[in-house]
């Protein structure tokens, strides 16, 4: 198998993770979510990854057996409730600065403007929103006309540090599929780290 051909197969699987992450948390639980993400978890447990990569899916997994109700509650406990004392940021700012619009958002939109990505209008949400970058990493993977070095950016500079504390919140505060969560987050964490690592300073081809 060519070189050309192993960057677009390991591009797809990384584009295909980060729709997963950002399914996550994008929206309530629903049935059409409910099912992408037994499909999408069963696709990925067809091909191994590492022990603990392998075992957080088979977890997810499990926790799905149980159906969409359990989830419901459990993403409204943890992200909607109001008076909730497990409430869990979603944003990149609570993470870095432990406040929301901040300079961080600031830095945030001004990556991504870089990229040629704007917000839609009327999103609801700020640009530093964790699974909104995870939807922006996955269209710059999916173009990959160039895109590495601002992936970098946004992975080292947002996403990792404020995934840290995501996946650390869920852990401590999450009682199931949630705190499954927590430990795929992860086990992603390491992939792309390990990803940055092996390609620095490298040019990597284009997809055709």
């Amino acid at each position: 198998m060519s070189d050309h051909t192993d960057t677009n197969l390991l591009s797809a699987g990384r584009a295909f993770l980060y729709r997963l992450l950002k399914a996550f948390f994008i929206t309530e639980p629903n049935e059409e979510s409910y099912k992408f993400l037994k499909s999408a978890l069963e696709i990925i447990q067809q091909n191994r990854i590492n022990s603990r990569f392998d075992q957080s899916v088979r977890d997810l997994l499990e926790y799905l057996k149980n159906g969409i109700e359990e989830i419901q509650k459990e993403h409204y406990h943890l992200f909607v409730d109001p008076y909730s004392e497990s409430q869990v940021p979603l944003t990149v700012s609570m993470y870095l600065e432990g406040r929301n619009y901040s300079k961080t958002l600031a830095e945030v939109k001004e990556t991504i403007a870089e990229a040629g990505i704007e917000a839609r209008e009327g999103i609801g949400v700020p640009e530093d929103y964790i699974p909104f970058l995870f939807e922006v990493m996955e269209v710059l993977i999916s173009e990959n006309s160039g895109t590495h070095r601002i992936q970098e950016t946004i992975f080292k500079g947002f996403l990792l540090p404020s995934v840290n504390g995501l996946a650390d919140q869920l852990k401590q505060k999450g009682q199931g599929f949630y705190n499954a969560v927590g430990h795929f987050l992860d086990a992603y964490i390491v992939l792309e780290k390990e990803y940055f690592e092996e390609t620095k300073g490298n040019k990597l081809p284009e997809q055709s």
